[in-house]
């Protein structure tokens, strides 16, 4: 998340012309936050597809899964999304009531809306539909999880679609050398993606 939220940041500080530290830092806080805003650790926007949906409301990106892909060719993210509540003791803050109670309204709102996923089987089928420079947000069958993994959609000079991402804390950002389809294939635990486009900013 950070790899994407980052690249996400510092195109918008350098398409709003804000280049200090602490527009970058402002920027950060904007997109990370529910709302813009930091109160307590119930406020970061935990799960991916809360995430989108709240800058989706602040203009920062627009979901186009569907949009893209054709209603017929998505399938809805399953649920319940509670991960973070059925598994507490993961989560050091939660130890905290008020904080815990939170997060399960928030998990609530997030079940109560419709999201959608192009099952990765396909992705070969509609790989030209993904412009470089797309949010990609990788779905999984793991029981809570909407999204597993993120990064960034990036089409090389064969035109082949392949996935830039931060794939191990620590180490250096990187683009697969498989196909974005194929990379998908190789990984049991991931279902397919959900796809976001980053606005101008206002």
């Amino acid at each position: 998340v950070s790899f994407y939220e980052n690249s996400l940041v510092l195109a918008r500080c350098i398409k709003m012309k804000k280049y200090t530290f602490d527009d970058y830092k402002a920027q950060l806080q904007f997109i990370r936050y529910r709302g813009g805003i930091i109160n307590g650790y119930p406020s970061r926007l935990h799960y991916t597809t809360d995430y989108w949906f709240d800058n989706e409301k602040k203009g920062v990106l627009k979901v186009v899964t569907k949009e893209s892909f054709g209603a017929n060719n998505v399938q809805p993210i399953p649920t319940p999304i509670n991960f973070m509540s059925t598994h507490r003791s993961v989560y050091k803050q939660l130890v905290n009531d008020s904080f815990f109670e939170t997060i399960k309204k928030q998990e609530d709102e997030i079940n109560k809306r419709d999201s959608f996923f192009l099952p990765k089987g396909n992705v070969h089928m509609f790989a030209d539909k993904i412009e470089t420079g797309s949010l990609l947000g990788i779905t999984t069958n793991m029981g809570g999880m909407d999204i597993a993994h993120t990064g960034i959609a990036i089409r090389m000079e064969n035109g082949a679609l392949h996935f830039m991402h931060a794939p191990i804390i620590g180490s250096k950002v990187q683009i697969t050398e498989m196909t974005l389809h194929d990379y998908l294939a190789s990984h049991p635990k991931q279902t397919g993606i959900i796809v976001a486009k980053a606005l101008e900013p206002k």
